[in-house]
């Protein structure tokens, strides 16, 4: 129960941010159905080529351990050959982002920088004043892999996603230790 809740909190908050977003870009969107509608593939099983899997990570302060009323969203899409992870991060009632990233550790713990997510790699940028809507979009490889992760593929990201093994969390001036967060994991339904 408790995670169909989540999924719906994150489905209406992905479509409330997507339709309130100040500083939208003209990125290319994800296919949030199928961020929402992911199912097992028989063919994978079968060796034959993957299908697309996806991934979501519901940010709030509570995650962080913070008051703030920020709220965000991020959807990823593996690639059917899963060399590529396609993200989209959308975030709303939040001040002076610094930056935003994929850290690995499970549920409730700190860990390591994996991947930047804003911007796409150092130093900080700082966004000044209130921000709502597209924080990033982008596509993660092999060369975006940092810290725990450098050097290696992927697939070994995938497999921390798969794990629960990493969130997204997102740093502003006010809370550099991070004001919103979202553990990583494969959607469930609607």
């Amino acid at each position: 129960m408790r995670t169909s809740c989540r999924v719906a909190l994150g489905a209406f908050a992905s479509a409330l941010l997507i339709g309130c977003a100040e500083h939208d870009t003209a990125a290319p969107a994800l296919d949030t159905e199928a961020v929402f509608a992911h199912r097992a593939d028989p063919a994978a099983a079968m060796g034959e080529p993957a299908a697309q899997r996806n991934f979501v990570a519901v940010l709030s302060s509570a995650d962080a351990g913070t008051d703030s009323k920020g709220r965000g969203v991020a959807m990823f899409q593996l690639s059917h050959d899963g060399t590529m992870l396609r993200y989209r991060l959308n975030v709303a009632n939040i001040e002076n982002v610094l930056m935003a990233h994929i850290h690995i550790a499970p549920a409730g713990a700190n860990g390591p920088v994996a991947v930047w997510l804003y911007p796409s790699g150092p130093p900080p940028q700082l966004l000044p004043g209130r921000f709502q809507g597209v924080l990033a979009t982008g596509t993660i490889t092999d060369a975006n892999l940092v810290g725990p992760l450098a050097g290696m593929t992927l697939a070994d990201l995938v497999t921390m996603l798969d794990g629960n093994m990493a969130y997204v969390n997102v740093h502003t001036h006010q809370h550099p230790g991070g004001e919103i967060r979202g553990q990583i994991s494969v959607p469930h339904g609607r």
